[in-house]
């Protein structure tokens, strides 16, 4: 990924004009460096919660990653990820964002869950330390939350009740419906196959990115306790 080899360069990113998610949008000039630091890291976040595909929020993990560096000791690696991506993760997990789209959202909000997903198994695969963080007061990790939503959710079907109480308060849905009031009969017809086919083709990307977060989790499980092991 370009975002990537330019993360990684000694000199300081700097945000030039041109769409959010468009990899031309980061051009590395001079300037304040911390600076220049900050507006990635903020730019990188948005891919991963809000503008980019599927595969531009994995890369945009895989970015803030390379921002925090390597270090060969486990407790100031684990304090590094833990800083770096326990607001993304607490972000992703939201009820706003973690939750199966109902058919009456428009499509482009629909799919914002698959570049959840994708980006939360990149979480996942590059920072096992604060995905399987637990939480405060003996309450789950964002990394477990996310893992649960996955499996119970996606892959069973059980929908908790967060998701029912979304629902009800209303949906992201950008496209219109008062329009089929207008429209004939054959013409609902086609958009309705049309909508459900989009749907369909969705929960086909959602349940793929749901096993994508369980292996991730899996390995990053593994990853987490033979670092602990080591550390004792």
């Amino acid at each position: 990924s370009e975002i990537l080899a330019r993360s990684g360069k000694s000199r300081s990113p700097a945000v030039a004009p041109g769409p959010a998610n468009s990899q031309d949008s980061f051009d590395f000039g001079d300037g304040d460096g911390e600076n220049s630091h900050d507006v990635l890291r903020e730019q990188l976040v948005r891919m991963c919660t809000r503008d980019g595909t599927p595969e531009q929020a994995r890369n945009g993990v895989y970015g803030l990653s390379s921002m925090i560096g390597d270090s060969k000791d486990v407790a100031a690696r684990s304090k590094r990820e833990r800083k770096e991506f326990d607001p993304l993760l607490k972000a992703l997990v939201s009820p706003s964002r973690l939750a199966v789209p109902g058919d009456d959202v428009g499509p482009k909000a629909a799919g914002r869950i698959v570049s959840v997903l994708s980006a939360i198994a990149a979480v996942a695969e590059c920072a096992p330390y604060a995905f399987n963080a637990p939480g405060a007061s003996g309450r789950k990790g964002w990394g477990q939350k996310a893992v649960d939503f996955a499996l119970e959710e996606v892959l069973l079907g059980r929908r908790s009740r967060r998701s029912d109480a979304h629902e009800d308060g209303g949906s992201d849905s950008e496209d219109g419906s008062d329009d089929d009031e207008e429209k004939s009969p054959s013409k609902k017809g086609r958009s309705k196959k049309k909508g459900q086919s989009r749907t369909a083709n969705v929960h086909c990307k959602m349940t793929s990115g749901a096993i994508e977060v369980l292996v991730a989790h899996i390995r990053s499980t593994i990853l987490h306790s033979r670092k602990g092991s080591k550390k004792s």
